[in-house]
């Protein structure tokens, strides 16, 4: 609300406040004075004194003069403290009105004030889990070492989003406009989709408490991917204007995820990894023997316990089986949910496998291959240049046309999903291109090297390992 307005409605219920107040002074001093000649009615000072006072006073040809006198003392004041008390009742129900009204006033100003605030937090909560961005090294962080404050801020976020969502419908309720809370406006903002935002908030929320992360893992891990839901109808909820505060962070999150699409990624927890191993055992013996291209497979499990780490030792072919394992680029993400470190005693000190690619066949370990940081900015500038030139040209020739600049004519959800589509159609062109050419490269690569390998001996089809005893829990 305006602060001239604030302060006129301010201004205006203390001048009725102060009415009311004198009004009441002076119909109390009305009663007090008639029950006062009431109980002097009986007294001789009335009798030979005031009344007689009275009646010469009254003594017209308009009344008689001891009907008058009555009329005076008895009727007159109270039926003045009747009128009056009306119209002092009256003023106390506009004064509640207005305090009602200004109750719900500043309701309505905090649900608001706690939306703009979660958006602040929004607009940092994709920068610790983007793991392939440059702003975290520039801080001398890394993606596993931020994943606290994400949660930090993620708790705060859906803790201020919730709390919005219900002052609004506490509002609406008070207001009976509860009809709100299915509006979608074609100008501005739409309630709808921002409940459907807030539930979806709300479930990913549950599965963050440690209880219910810890023993339904999977749950946890697939129902984050509703985030997919969350910032879309959180986009259509605010309109894609006021999302230029948290575009940054979640521009950078899309890049590096579809850059990681062609991963497959596989979750588990404890014995659920099974299949999973036979699926790996499976795709390394079709890398191996029948030639298949298999994608970049990401394993991450949670036991509950760190010897059952155990258990991917069966990941690993068999004894003697010849295996080049740069052709299957493997990473595994073990996670133990109930010991804060390792405990060694009495067991076989557990050892990290982890596989490297042979020396020369470097560029593979990356998608980007060896000069990712040079190609991972290229995709951030030329594909935030190419979005702001096709949303030039569709803004002109488009939308302009039709609103002015105006606001008020072109669908507001309209305008967001053009520019959510521009988006993601300028970061798929631009990453895909990225990724195609150092594909090309690295085909090129490898069959120089396998051409090197051939004429000179060397043997690098065979396991290459790297055997640590160091123990890190994630």
């Amino acid at each position: 609300m305006d602060a001239n307005v604030v302060k006129k409605w301010s201004s205006s219920n203390e001048i009725f406040s102060t009415v009311q107040a004198a009004l009441r002074l002076l119909l109390m001093a009305v009663f007090l004075g008639s029950l006062l000649m009431w109980i002097m009615a009986p007294t001789n000072t009335y009798k030979q004194s005031w009344l007689p006072s009275i009646l010469a006073k009254l003594n017209s040809t308009y009344f008689e003069p001891k009907q008058g006198a009555r009329l005076l003392i008895y009727t007159l004041p109270i039926l003045f403290v009747a009128a009056m008390g009306c119209f002092y009742l009256h003023m106390g129900k506009e004064l509640k009105n207005d305090k009602m009204a200004r109750w719900q006033s500043k309701l309505d100003s905090a649900a608001l004030t706690l939306g703009l605030v979660g958006n602040i937090c929004l607009a940092f909560l994709f920068f610790p889990v983007t793991r392939g961005s440059s702003l975290l090294p520039l801080f001398g962080l890394t993606s596993e070492n931020s994943i606290k404050y994400h949660i930090w801020l993620g708790n705060i976020t859906m803790t201020l989003f919730t709390t919005h969502g219900i002052c609004f419908i506490i509002y609406w309720a008070v207001t009976n406009e509860l009809s709100q809370m299915l509006k979608w406006d074609k100008i501005g903002v739409s309630n709808l989709a921002g409940e459907i935002a807030l539930v979806t908030g709300l479930a990913m929320w549950l599965t963050t408490i440690p209880r219910i992360r810890r023993k339904f893992f999977e749950l946890f891990f697939y129902t984050h991917y509703l985030y997919i839901i969350f910032m879309i109808f959180f986009i259509l909820h605010v309109g894609i204007s006021f999302c230029g505060m948290m575009l940054p962070s979640f521009y950078l999150f899309v890049v590096d995820r579809y850059l990681r699409f062609d991963t497959l990624v596989m979750v588990s927890g404890g014995s659920g990894i099974t299949p999973f191993i036979s699926i790996i055992r499976e795709l390394i013996y079709m890398s191996t023997q029948l030639n298949y291209k298999a994608p970049k497979v990401i394993l991450i499990c949670a036991f509950k316990n760190s010897s059952e780490l155990t258990m991917l030792d069966l990941i690993l072919p068999i004894s003697g089986t010849p295996f080049d394992n740069s052709i299957l680029q493997l990473q595994i993400e073990a996670f133990v949910t109930r010991e804060k470190e390792p405990k060694i005693d009495n067991i076989k000190p557990i050892k990290a496998i982890k596989f490297k690619p042979h020396a020369k066949d470097a560029p593979l370990s990356s998608i980007l291959g060896p000069k990712h940081w040079l190609w991972l900015g290229m995709i951030i500038a030329s594909s935030f240049v190419i979005f702001l030139i096709l949303l030039g040209i569709i803004t002109h020739y488009y939308i302009y046309p039709i609103d002015h600049n105006s606001n008020i004519i072109f669908s507001t959800t309209w305008r967001s999903v053009i520019n959510v589509l521009v988006v993601c159609i300028c970061i798929v062109m631009t990453a895909s291109a990225a990724v195609f050419w150092n594909k090309r490269q690295n085909d090129i690569e490898t069959s120089q090297v396998q051409n090197m390998e051939g004429t000179t001996g060397s043997p690098s089809s065979f396991l290459n390992l790297h055997v640590t005893t160091d123990w890190h829990l994630h």
